[in-house]
Parts: C-alpha cells; structure tokens; sequence
C-alpha cells in the first residue's frame, strides 16, 4: 500500500501537539490510524511530554474523522480556537493508565 498517513508533531512546554495528522482516505478504518497515534504517544511520553494536543478542523471530505479524539480517550478543551475548529487534549503523563484497548484489538488481528 505504501505511505498511507504521516504524523508531525510540534513540543509546547509539557504537551506534543499534533501539527499535522494525515491519512489516505484508503487506509482509514483499517486500525492504521490507531497504530499511528499509538506511536505518536510513545515518542511524546519518550520526551517526556504530559499533554497530547489535536485539532479537528471540518472540511467536505474529512468528517468521517470528526469523533476520531474522542474515541481515543481526548476531551475537547474549553479552549477552542473559534467555530472553525476543536482543540482535543490527553493526559499522557504517569497517570495515564487508560487501557488502549483498541490499540490491542488492531494488533491482536493483525498478528492471527
């Protein structure tokens, strides 16, 4: 399939901020984007980052991701840009011990 998605990551202080997080529309719903943001935790956690900071901006073709934060234990902040858009943030820090089941479900059928 070949690159199907790209995360680039900005660090603010205590939080890894999600400048960009793009995926192939043909890649989506596959448990790629799951691994993804997995990944991007673990490097955020490895710098030592506490916060993980994402924004949904709609547009025509992307609402089929507009919940795709809140289904991975993201609370939409209070401080949101303006109606354009919505800020999304986790606690990664020590205390995160949310079980990141759907990361577990994706691998555990991609490995049979």
């Amino acid at each position: 399939m070949g690159i199907v998605g790209v995360a680039i990551l900005t660090y603010e202080g205590d939080s890894a901020v999600f400048d960009t997080l793009l995926m192939s529309c043909r890649a989506l719903g596959r448990g790629i984007e799951d691994i993804l943001l997995t990944e991007s935790i673990s490097l955020a956690k490895a710098r030592g980052m506490k916060l993980m900071v994402g924004k949904y901006v709609p547009t025509k073709k992307n609402g089929q991701v507009e919940h795709f934060y809140g289904k991975h234990e993201f609370s939409e902040s209070e401080d949101n840009v303006n109606e354009m858009g919505k800020i999304f943030v986790r606690d990664i820090g020590i205390q995160d011990t949310q079980d990141n089941h759907w990361f577990k479900e994706i691998t555990s059928n991609l490995l049979g």
